[in-house]
């Protein structure tokens, strides 16, 4: 810009301002210069228009903004700029607030902490939190009193822990307050509270004599003293039961649509193995089976109470959980789906790493299923009239577009038809495995965005990324009333690689229909956004990524000065652990990894084998000599093992019956 035209325009906002371009008159004019404003802006416009409008535009929209937060009924915050994108919001409040009260009359929202303003002045009795005279929580609790517990010591198995107490529940509202990286804690103290509140550390426990009250986070229900309230009774109270609402359209870009709440669930506290929230794991797979599923299902097997060391007729005196594990099926599946199914379990029979899991002493435990997108999202209210808008942005091949062109059961081909029109070179398990970084399937994971949501809302349970390994029983995880996912590691939003959500929620409906406002887009940052425009999060709790990624802060260069147990600096240090730190493998083994932790999460890394120098399941005989081919490959070199193989090889020995589970249970056949 020239130097006398600055001078101008530096000239001009000085006299809107009241500053004189000419010092030696600022005396002289002081007195004249409130009537020449209006003149002065006047000319600055014919002067600079472009620049009089874009400031006119910002205290147009400045304006706008506070009226919305302050003086309309909504009074929900819009910043002026918004570097994320355009706010996210599809819903009017009065919707919003209808999907609070639905969620906290389910029994759905056990926090103390406050609900959105929005709520107003309305007292939403909660069943979820105990009856108290004077309680600090925002919700006026109705339930049953909360009785905090350990789990008991079982002298005759004293060196293993015990199984947790039946129908437990964690308090996350404690597990948070401990946990929190925004208030400076710890992953190592985070892990003491949840490994010492669960007595899961007996080598410790002779020191520490027993689980002081600060350690305290789990609790039972007293049902005898809930004074008659139940989540039935909640109905006439809240008056939300199958409420349709409509949007009054004030807000820009608010969906005009209808949005029908699904009915309240009517639960028996007496009934913890209902089926409105049975206990499922979800994971989602594309392609032939390598060791990354094999490793997961394992952790299920020799973690979570599934009654394995008892025959299959005894009943357990909590509720039996079960994995499914789904599997995507390719275009031409479409079109003979029976014939792709037969061919997709015999190639899991064949396949070393998935036929152990098809023994008949795991079909109640594990079930391997098919995830058709088309069956899956037509079958979903929320999504089925108009989730083909939008397919491009998820799917990586095209799918019809009319509902009518999806094949019925009754279309397809029968399991005893010939394989005719089926690709001659193809198989039923396409290969999309990625055997480096470069070769990752990013569709893929696009599409396991969408999936673990439809799934959660349509069966509820928890959603699992595959590269996860659960490391102890989640009973008190299951009995926790709310929705949850975790915390992206020093970022305050959502990482949904565990995701846990209840079937046919209202804050399940409410997701997926704002989601497809936005295209379709269920990525973690994007779901993020969705919560925190609505004032969602509480009812999708975000909690502490130690429970679940205990090593992801130390990966980033986070609580380096005091790390936890192990110390991994990379993802990769669990592969190839690194010489400084290798003896700690084998020295601690299983019980020294992340003890406290629920699950860990070793982000991808599909390329990089769990044991290199026996990669293959050293099942042992019971499941067949070609999956246990030691004779085949030459002696072990002596060298240090690294965890992940430490860990596997623990595995693989219960599996065996060489050793117990980590609750000191044998495997019963």
């Amino acid at each position: 810009m020239p130097r006398a035209a600055y001078h101008g325009w530096f000239s001009g906002i000085l006299g809107l301002l009241g500053g004189p371009p000419d010092r030696r008159r600022r005396d002289s004019h002081a007195s004249t210069r409130a009537h020449n404003i209006p003149l002065r802006i006047i000319a600055l416009a014919r002067r600079r228009p472009y620049c009089f409008a874009v400031a006119l535009l910002i205290g147009a929209y400045t304006l706008l903004a506070l009226y919305l937060r302050y003086v309309t009924v909504e009074k929900i915050w819009i910043p002026p700029f918004t570097v994320l994108g355009p706010p996210t919001l599809a819903f009017d409040v009065r919707d919003l607030k209808s999907i609070w009260q639905w969620e906290v009359a389910a029994g759905h929202y056990p926090s103390a902490h406050s609900v959105p303003s929005y709520i107003g002045s309305d007292v939403l009795r909660n069943p979820a939190r105990p009856t108290r005279n004077s309680d600090y929580a925002s919700t006026a609790g109705v339930g049953p009193p909360w009785i905090y517990v350990t789990p008991n010591l079982s002298h005759a198995n004293i060196a293993y822990p015990s199984r947790p107490v039946p129908g437990s529940a964690a308090d996350l509202d404690i597990v948070v307050r401990h946990c929190d990286f925004s208030v400076g804690k710890y992953v190592r103290d985070c892990l003491k509270l949840l490994r010492n509140g669960a007595e899961l550390d007996v080598a410790s426990r002779r020191v520490r004599g027993g689980a002081s009250e600060q350690f305290r986070y789990i609790y039972v229900t007293d049902s005898a003293k809930s004074g008659g309230h139940s989540r039935e009774a909640q109905n006439e109270t809240t008056q939300v039961h199958d409420r349709e609402s409509h949007y009054n359209g004030r807000r820009a870009g608010l969906s005009k649509s209808r949005l029908t709440l699904p009915p309240l669930p009517t639960i028996s506290t007496h009934d913890p193995c209902h089926s409105v929230d049975r206990r499922i794991f979800h994971m989602f797979w594309t392609g032939p089976f390598t060791d990354k599923p094999y490793m997961a299902l394992l952790s299920f097997l020799y973690t979570q109470n599934l009654g394995l060391h008892v025959p299959p007729e005894h009943s357990l005196p909590t509720c039996r959980t079960e994995m499914w594990v789904w599997i995507t099926q390719p275009d031409w599946a479409r079109y003979k789906r029976a014939t792709w199914e037969k061919r997709m379990h015999n190639e899991l029979k064949t396949n070393p790493w998935a036929s152990v899991f098809l023994h008949p002493r795991f079909s109640q435990v594990i079930q391997f299923k098919v995830w058709d997108a088309v069956e899956q999202l037509d079958a979903t209210d929320e999504l089925k009239d108009e989730w083909r808008r939008y397919m491009h942005m998820v799917f990586k091949s095209k799918l019809p577009r009319d509902r009518e062109t999806v094949e019925t059961p009754e279309d397809v081909v029968g399991d005893g038809e010939d394989d005719i029109g089926l690709p001659d070179s193809g198989t039923a398990l396409v290969n999309r495995s990625p055997q480096s970084a470069d070769a990752y399937d990013k569709p893929s994971v696009a599409l396991s965005d969408l999936v673990r949501f439809v799934l959660c809302h349509r069966f509820g349970g928890v959603y699992l990324d595959v590269d996860t390994l659960l490391l102890r029983d989640w009973e008190e995880l299951w009995g926790a009333p709310g929705a949850f996912a975790y915390r992206w590691s020093r970022l305050e939003r959502y990482n949904t690689a565990v995701l846990r959500m209840h079937r046919q929620s209202a804050l399940g409906t409410w997701l997926l229909r704002t989601a497809l406002q936005s295209g379709l887009d269920f990525h973690p940052i994007r779901v993020s956004r969705y919560l925190e425009d609505a004032q969602m999060e509480g009812l999708l709790q975000r909690l502490p990524d130690a429970l679940f990624d205990p090593a992801w802060l130390m990966v980033e260069g986070f609580h380096t000065e005091r790390p936890p147990q192990p110390l991994l600096n990379t993802f990769d240090d669990f592969f190839k652990t690194p010489p400084r730190l290798g003896a700690s493998p084998e020295a601690l083994g299983f019980d020294g990894f992340y003890k406290g932790a629920f699950s860990y999460h070793y982000h991808n890394r599909w390329w990089t084998p769990f044991d290199p120098d026996r990669n293959y399941p050293d099942v042992g005989p019971r499941f067949g000599s070609d999956q246990s081919p030691s004779t085949e490959h030459p002696p072990e070199a002596v060298h240090e093992l690294s965890w992940s193989a430490v860990i596997k090889r623990t595995f693989e020995a219960y599996i065996r019956g060489e050793q117990p589970n980590m609750y000191g249970e044998r495997l019963y056949w």
